[in-house]
C-alpha cells in the first residue's frame, strides 16, 4: 500500500573508527575514502494534477514568442479549502505569454480548538477530595 504525500530516505553514512597507527615491521594502509550520506530530498506537495502538469509541459515545448512572465506571487491564505497565487505576463509585440496565469492548490485550516478550564484550579481537587462539601446531613 503506498501512502501519498510520504517519503522516506534512507542512506548510509560511513563513520570511520579512530584513526591506526602503523608499527614496526606492519604494512601501512591508506586510509579508505569516506562515504556522505546524499543531501536529503524536499519533500514538496504538487501543486497541479499528472494531467496538468503534462499539459504545461506541452505548453513548455511551444515556441517562445519573446513575452514573459513575472514571478509568482506568494501563495494566498486558504479560504474555501484552496489557496491561489498569481504570476503576470510582460507581452512582446501583443503576444501573450502561454501558460496559466493564475495556479491553485488544495489546503486546509485547522478548525481552533477552545480548551475550557476551571477559574479555580483547585476545584477539581477539592470534589475529589470532597473537601469544602457540604454533605446532606443525615436524618
Amino acid at each position: 500500500m503506498e501512502n501519498e504525500g510520504s517519503r522516506i530516505d534512507l542512506s548510509e553514512t560511513y563513520h570511520p573508527l579512530s584513526s591506526a597507527k602503523a608499527t614496526e615491521g606492519a604494512k601501512q594502509l591508506r586510509p579508505q575514502a569516506r562515504a556522505y550520506a546524499p543531501r536529503p530530498s524536499i519533500h514538496f506537495q504538487p501543486t497541479v494534477s499528472i494531467e496538468k502538469a503534462e499539459e504545461v509541459q506541452a505548453q513548455d515545448k511551444l515556441p517562445n514568442n519573446g513575452s514573459r512572465w513575472l514571478p509568482w506571487s506568494d501563495w494566498s491564505e486558504c479560504v474555501n479549502g484552496e489557496k491561489i497565487r498569481y504570476r503576470s505576463c510582460i507581452p512582446n509585440a501583443n503576444m501573450n505569454c502561454v501558460g496559466m496565469k493564475i495556479e491553485k492548490q488544495p489546503c486546509s485550516v485547522a478548525e481552533p480548538v477552545e480548551i475550557p478550564f476551571a477559574s479555580d484550579p483547585w476545584a477539581i481537587e477539592r470534589e475529589i477530595t470532597l473537601e469544602g462539601i457540604e454533605r446532606p446531613s443525615e436524618a
